[in-house]
């Protein structure tokens, strides 16, 4: 009985340490062999966090996400890019993906209260035809508005293009979520903007209330900002995210 008891927490264990723990901003993939994973225990609580999928097309994905006082589902979705917008308080996060088909495809998060660095080379965010989450009125964390990234002495001069999907359920329309700052000057509603070499930028993407059937909720449109040099290819070297000092 005894050597079944050890066999069998040796076995806990090792399932334990197979889950991979990630850090915020780093792109991660997945398929049926490695869809569970554990959110470092660095992030910031009572936080909101953006978690952008990608999979293949035409492929039922469903996802669970658990954290110490919460857990969200989601089923079925067969959209390419998928926006999952979750209000999380307390860690330890532990989610897996559901997969179908032999699906697979590759995931990020970003979070509302940590600034995320980069050279600005990739192509950020999904412009998703549909918000998929959202976070109710009654919940939302007014000082939780936006998520941010900085530029600092940019690379090249290169005109940085911004795009968003102001449709949502139900017919309501989202704003423009884009703000540009430089050198504490900040312009809203921005489509396109000019970035010099050398100088440093700082672009916010801002939550947004709008009505669902009626009722209040707090929401982020399907965004994408890339620069005009993109060429597709993605540098895993591109962005630093220092949640330690933030």
């Amino acid at each position: 009985m005894k050597s079944l008891f050890i066999l069998a927490f040796l076995f806990t264990l090792s399932a334990a340490l197979a889950v991979q723990t990630i850090n915020l901003g780093e792109k991660v993939s997945f398929d049926s062999s490695n869809n569970e994973f554990a959110l470092t225990d660095k992030v910031p609580n009572n936080n909101i966090l953006l978690i952008l999928v990608e999979h293949e097309e035409g492929k039922k994905l469903g996802y669970r996400f658990s954290s110490y006082y919460d857990t969200t589902y989601g089923k079925g979705f067969l959209d390419k890019e998928i926006m999952i917008l979750w209000d999380f308080k307390v860690g330890p996060c532990e989610f897996e993906f559901i997969l179908k088909d032999e699906d697979k495809g590759s995931f990020i998060i970003y979070d509302f209260k940590t600034v995320l660095e980069t050279k600005l080379r990739n192509k950020y965010g999904y412009k998703s035809k549909n918000v998929k989450s959202y976070i109710y009125g009654t919940n939302y964390d007014e000082s939780l508005s936006q998520i941010s990234f900085s530029v600092p002495n940019f690379r090249t001069n290169a005109n940085i293009h911004f795009e968003f999907n102001n449709i949502i359920l139900n017919y309501t329309r989202f704003a423009n979520p884009f703000e540009v700052c430089h050198n504490d000057i900040c312009k809203n509603n921005v489509a396109k903007y000019y970035f010099e070499k050398g100088e440093s930028y700082q672009i916010n993407v801002k939550i947004q209330k709008v009505e669902l059937y009626g009722q209040p909720i707090y929401a982020i449109p399907g965004f994408t900002f890339y620069p005009e040099d993109y060429d597709g290819t993605y540098h895993d070297d591109d962005i630093e995210y220092d949640h330690e000092n933030n």
